[in-house]
């Protein structure tokens, strides 16, 4: 037991030795000393190139915390405005396009306050200001070039932080700084709250406490590979539907099937309508299937009809009576009585619009038609032209009067001799 105590305290002092940035690595390094060869070159040097060396690694180390440090503060400072809270993700996409050689402009941004502290940590990063082209298409395609212009795009110009491209050393320093920041958007993203220079050994991942997250968690960072994928799937759909029988199905059917609130005070009403029912001489049955929402017996059992019953009912046969009448062209209703003072207008504006505008074609036609007509009836008026409907019954009349002359009293004698109802 007294082993296992002192473990546990070995483990909990190296977690808090880790999280101010005392790591385990940085203290067996400083136990064993530099590798030989590098003690043969800093014995070689003069004493002060040995002081500038250590002094060039302490200030980096110091620079790598200093930059965490920045970038958290950063985070803690807009944590409670609005978007704060995906500040880490949107960073460490920032800090990825740039790492990846691309430039990055700030003037996009609507906080004015991050925008300027994004620039002064790009500056102590070591980033370069640079010109970004961004190509526009022309929207003038309709007009016409005017002569002694070129036809290129208008290409406008903004700054944006990237990358140096001078010396390799300051280059790689960058670099690396970038990739710093990075990480610390990825940890800060996932939760952990260190600003030190921390290790991928598990007591220091046990020791370090997981942020609660407000409110829904944001997707994974593109570059972190560590994405949990069980959190997509559900349960329910991997363990599949209860087999039918079974005591869980039997259970969620009765869980499920529970009666609500409404359905008893449905059913009571259902009861109580069926209990009139039968005191007034029912069986209840009617009342119960209209209230299941059932069918009652009205639209169940089929009605009697006699066609004769239905025929006397009516008033009996009769017969049908049919007018050749021709309605075409009548109107469905009766013309309303108009003001002969209105009519008489109405009449005047017909007459002025008809003579303004003369006659149509087809008037024109049957006047011209009608007008050669007559012309060759009067040039022809000697010579002999039989037309069927003029002079078919033409001198073929017979006066009634001396037909009653010549018959005489024949038609009395015709009745004597005949008998008929002519």
């Amino acid at each position: 037991k007294r082993s296992d105590a002192e473990l546990v305290l070995v483990k909990i002092a190296r977690a808090l030795l880790d999280g101010v940035g005392v790591t385990a690595e940085a203290v067996e390094q400083f136990e064993q000393g530099p590798p030989m060869e590098t003690q043969v070159n800093v014995h070689a040097v003069s004493p002060q190139h040995e002081d500038l060396v250590h002094g060039d690694e302490k200030q980096g180390v110091d620079s790598t915390r200093d930059l965490r440090v920045l970038i958290h503060a950063l985070f803690d400072k807009f944590c409670g405005k609005p978007g704060g809270e995906s500040l880490p993700s949107e960073l460490g996409g920032v800090f990825d396009t740039i790492a990846q050689g691309e430039s990055v402009a700030l003037d996009g941004i609507p906080d004015e306050e991050l925008r300027i502290d994004l620039e002064n940590l790009f500056v102590h990063l070591g980033l370069v200001k640079t010109e970004i082209e961004e190509e526009e298409e022309s929207e003038d395609d309709d007009e016409e070039v005017v002569e002694g212009k070129n036809d290129e795009t208008n290409c406008e110009v903004t700054m944006g932080y990237g990358l140096p491209d001078g010396d390799k050393t300051e280059l790689s320093s960058t670099e690396k700084k970038v990739l710093t920041l990075l990480e610390e958007c990825k940890r800060r993203k996932s939760g952990e709250t260190s600003v030190s220079n921390v290790s991928n050994n598990p007591l220091h991942k046990e020791a370090v406490k997981k942020r609660p997250v407000q409110g829904p968690a944001i997707g994974p960072f593109p570059g972190d590979m560590a994405t949990n994928h069980s959190l997509a799937e559900s349960s329910s759909e991997d363990e599949g539907p209860a087999p039918v029988g079974s005591d869980f199905a039997k259970k969620m059917r009765h869980k499920h099937l529970a009666p609500s609130n409404e359905d008893i005070q449905a059913m009571a009403e259902q009861r109580r309508l069926q209990l009139a029912d039968v005191a007034a001489g029912g069986d209840g049955t009617e009342i119960a299937a209209a209230v299941a929402g059932g069918r009652e017996e009205w639209m169940v059992t089929p009605g009697e009809h006699d066609f004769l019953k239905g025929i006397k009912s009516g008033g009996g046969l009769k017969s049908r009576q049919f007018k050749n009448e021709k309605t075409r062209g009548d109107r469905a209703f009766a013309e309303a009585p108009m003001n002969p003072k209105m009519r008489a207008e109405i009449e005047a504006i017909s007459q002025a619009h008809a003579e303004a505008r003369g006659p149509s074609l087809m008037e024109e036609h049957r006047r011209k038609k009608a007008e050669a007509k007559e012309a060759e009836r009067m040039a022809g008026a000697k010579e002999w032209k039989w037309s069927r409907d003029k002079h078919l019954d033409e001198g073929r009349r017979v006066d009634k009067k001396a037909l009653n002359m010549i018959m005489g009293g024949a038609s009395s004698l015709l009745k004597e001799k005949f008998h008929g109802s002519f």
